[in-house]
């Protein structure tokens, strides 16, 4: 699916003079995507006179290019930096608990360092560490997987992470992306294709049978349930928040059309809530059209291509898992955010990669994609053929 790749190295003697790799494709789109998402932010607050969270991305753009330039620098392969991150993320998750975690729409999921004046999101700190632990983990020796024990440390890191998530913040979305991500890397691993076929069946089954239980009232999930509900009939039961975000939602994508109305034309953004968020490709498509969103999706799947024909190219192991972790991270996030907007899933709350407002969001994402011309810079060359 990403070609064939050839990677070309120089010789010994002029090895020390080569210059260094960087997929400047890969940097174009992921720039791209952010120019663009502060024009939608610009779009989305323009009504309301006030300028404060486009003010706020911006910065964290530019403290972006420096995390992309540090991740691009710093070595995130070792034992020592994997030690180092596991601690960062267990304690981004604790420090919640503490006085500097901050209550933002009904959920404690950010927290606020003195002298810095931005809040954090926990859980995108916690998906950068989970990448470089389980790259570690997984090429830290040949057919790693192959020992039930070493399967076993793989879980006890990834639903760890998850779990704690979950059960401080309550945030669920970002405890599935980060078991998905993980199933992403142990499937570049160890590709025993008839296991993960069997554990994606099994995941299909059980989630007919929840939604089944829920629909017909078997089971009371409180409001995860009710978000279910609201996605079979969200016409039906459009007095609840994340109804009413699905159907405008859906309003602002049909109203669109074609080439849409223009930037800063559209209406259904003044009643969407969280539409400078989540909900920012609701907005693409009423302002660009089809033909807009159609185009925002192409660059995603150029940068997604591209990062799949890095991760084939590069000779480490260790390399491919990494940029697989954050191949995954990008993907799946995007598909989670535009299938939610489209109501092909129940709400889950996920911003879309670079484009939505999320400063430590977009922070993070920079800081990975660092790190993806960290692993990639020392080939010489790489040619699709």
């Amino acid at each position: 699916m990403a070609g064939n790749v050839r990677r070309i190295q120089p010789n010994r003697a002029a090895s020390r003079k080569a210059p260094i790799y960087i997929d400047y494709l890969m940097l174009f789109c992921v720039f791209l995507l952010v120019v663009f998402g502060l024009l939608m932010l610009y779009s989305c607050t323009a009504y309301k006179s006030h300028f404060d969270e486009l003010a706020g991305q911006f910065i964290a753009f530019l403290v972006g290019i420096v995390a992309l330039v540090v991740g691009a620098t710093i070595d995130v392969r070792g034992k020592r930096f994997a030690f180092i991150a596991g601690l960062v993320g267990v304690v981004s998750i604790l420090i919640l608990l503490t006085p500097m975690g901050v209550t933002l729409n009904g959920a404690r999921r950010w927290f606020k360092l003195p002298g810095i004046p931005m809040t954090v999101q926990s859980a995108e700190i916690v998906k950068t560490v989970l990448i470089i632990i389980l790259a570690y983990m997984l090429a830290s020796k040949k057919n790693y997987l192959g020992d039930l024990k070493n399967l076993g440390r793989v879980g006890i890191v990834a639903f760890g992470f998850a779990g704690l998530l979950g059960i401080v913040s309550s945030n669920m979305s970002s405890a599935l992306i980060i078991l998905m991500i993980c199933a992403v890397m142990v499937f570049v691993a160890d590709r025993r294709y008839a296991l993960y076929i069997g554990g994606i069946a099994l995941v299909a089954l059980v989630a007919v049978i929840a939604v089944f239980l829920i629909k017909n009232d078997f089971v009371d999930l409180g409001f995860r349930g009710g978000r279910i509900k609201m996605w079979l009939d969200p016409e039906n039961n459009v007095s609840g928040v994340d109804s009413f975000q699905t159907v405008h939602g859906l309003y602002a994508i049909g109203s669109g059309g074609l080439t849409g109305k223009g930037i800063g034309e559209g209406l259904q953004k003044m009643k969407l809530p969280e539409a400078q968020n989540d909900m920012v490709f609701a907005v693409i498509c009423e302002e660009l059209g089809l033909v807009g969103a159609g185009v925002v999706i192409i660059i995603y799947a150029i940068l997604i291509y591209r990062l799949m024909v890095l991760a084939k190219a590069v000779p480490s192991f260790r390399d491919k898992l990494i940029i697989s972790g954050v191949f995954a991270h990008i993907a799946i996030q995007a598909l989670l955010n535009i299938a939610v907007v489209t109501n092909s899933i129940p709400n889950t709350g996920v911003g879309l990669p670079f484009i939505s407002s999320g400063g430590s969001s977009l922070l993070f994402l920079m800081f990975e994609i660092g790190m993806v011309i960290n692993v990639t810079k020392g080939l010489g060359n790489v040619e699709e053929e």
